[in-house]
This record gives structure tokens, sequence and C-alpha cells, in this order.
């Protein structure tokens, strides 16, 4: 456990850091400890014609700490596949409705350094994002990545993020780099990364080591007339964004918010 003196001091250090003229060495050894691994634990019904079928199942998310208190950010749609149906379909074809219900949650911090339960505390239908509460020791202190720290961001430019690899490679933290390609302006500013990133709910940074924004999906303004799903690719409709902070603001506040009145709430345990 860390004392609440060296937490907050590796925050301060973490803000004044750079990255060294990108050096992904450097990116890893500063980004890596707040990202985390959540195992998602879900109930998932599917309907159709009358009839429905549940299946449980366990998937693992790539996370952010962004709290010292341990809440952690990541994509709802890394473990719900059915919230294309309410972000960008609209309705899911022939009469076909499916529903996810996560059950439960578990932060593995590092590479299995710790393992701890969560709470879920909010979600968010136009991002796409799931921000849960580490339960850990009273006191514990964890790397977070502040997401109150607006930078700008040009095209053209080349961005980086940290995620990692699954259990069967130790979880492995690894850098990828990235340009942005272009910029929407409806129905919010957001950028678009050269490649087809799957690093969804996972920061970006510029070379100098500063926030950018999240990379996650982005309700369009009007949803797409799909008539025959089988003449839709996967391409076309799972397009992420590069959000930037700003626009985030409001949503996270409100997840700490939530998470600090659930806190406040809690009976006490004995």
């Amino acid at each position: 456990m860390k004392s609440l003196f060296n937490g907050f001091l590796a925050l301060s250090l973490f803000a004044s850091v750079t990255f060294a003229h990108a050096d992904p060495s450097a990116i890893i050894k500063t980004v890596a400890p707040s990202i985390v691994t959540v195992k998602v634990t879900q109930k998932t019904t599917v309907g159709a014609d009358g009839q429905s079928s549940n299946e449980e199942s366990t998937s693992d998310s790539e996370g952010v700490i962004i709290t010292p208190d341990g809440i952690v950010m990541i994509s709802t749609l890394s473990y719900d596949s059915s919230m294309l149906e309410t972000m960008i379909l609209g309705n899911l074809p022939d009469g076909m409705k499916m529903k996810n219900i996560p059950e439960g949650f578990r932060v593995i911090e590092g590479r299995d350094v710790h393992e701890y339960p969560a709470k879920l505390v909010a979600m968010d239908s136009q991002y796409g994002l799931t921000f849960v509460k580490i339960e850990a020791p009273a006191g514990t202190v964890f790397p977070a990545i502040s997401m109150d720290q607006p930078t700008a961001a040009t095209i053209g430019e080349s961005v980086f993020t940290v995620s990692r690899l699954n259990a069967g490679y130790g979880y492995a933290p690894f850098c990828t780099q990235d340009t942005i390609g272009g910029m929407v302006t409806q129905p919010s500013l957001a950028y678009i990364l050269g490649t087809s990133s799957t690093n969804l709910g996972l920061p970006y940074f510029d070379t100098n080591g500063k926030l950018l924004g999240v990379l996650t999906m982005l309700k369009p303004l009007i949803a797409p007339n799909i008539k025959d799903m089988s003449m839709i690719s996967a391409s076309s409709l799972f397009k992420p964004f590069l959000v930037p902070t700003t626009s985030l603001k409001a949503v996270i506040q409100q997840a700490i918010a939530k998470a600090s009145a659930a806190t406040t709430t809690a009976p006490a345990t004995k």
C-alpha cells in the first residue's frame, strides 16, 4: 500500500514529466502504472420471435485510473456490443433485441500486482463510457491520470497511447503511435485517427506528454438507415474518435460526484 504522501508526490511528478521526444520507453514508464485491466462479468439476454436466451460471460477491458482514490474509466463497448444498438443503429434488425447487464467488476493493477473488486459508479451513453470504483483498503492511493489537462490537438501530429496485453502475456504494457488524420465538429469536436485503432476508453498524448483526449465512440446526429445488415461492413459502423478532455469534463465530474455520494451514504462496515 502506498502512503498518501507518496501517492500525491507521484501525481505531481507525472504532471511535469515529458516523454523525452516521444521515446516509447518513457511513455510506457509514465503512463502504464495508470492503465489497468478490468474483468467484467455480465449477463446477456438475446430475444427474437418471442423467444429469449440468457448467457453469463466474463471479458477483459482496458481502463485508466482517473482519480487517486481509484475511479477507473473504461469503454462500455469494450464489453457490451449491444451499445451499437443504442449509439449507432437505433434498433437491431428483424426484431432482435439484445441486453447486457454488468453484474461484477474486478480491476487488475499492473502486471497482476493486485486484483481488487470494483463497483459500478456511472455509465454514459453519449460517449459509451463506464466508470467503476475500486474497493481498496482505506488510505490506498492509485497512480491516476488527471483528465483536467486540456490541450488542443492539430491535424497531422503524432499521438501516443499505452495499453496492455492479456493475461497470457502477463498484462505487458506497450505503446502505440498514431496520427491525427482529420476532425469532425458535429455532433461535437472530435479527431479522427489515421488508423483503425481499437484502444477504446484509453487516453492519448502528444509528443510532449500532454493529454489530448480519450478514444471512444461518438453518437451521430442521425442514425444510418440500415435495411440489410449483411450489406454493412463493421468498419462503416464502428468508427472511434479521439474526444478532447474538455468535452468529457462534465461526464467525468458527474461520475466522480456519484462515487463520492455513494461513499458518503454507504453504511459503515463492522
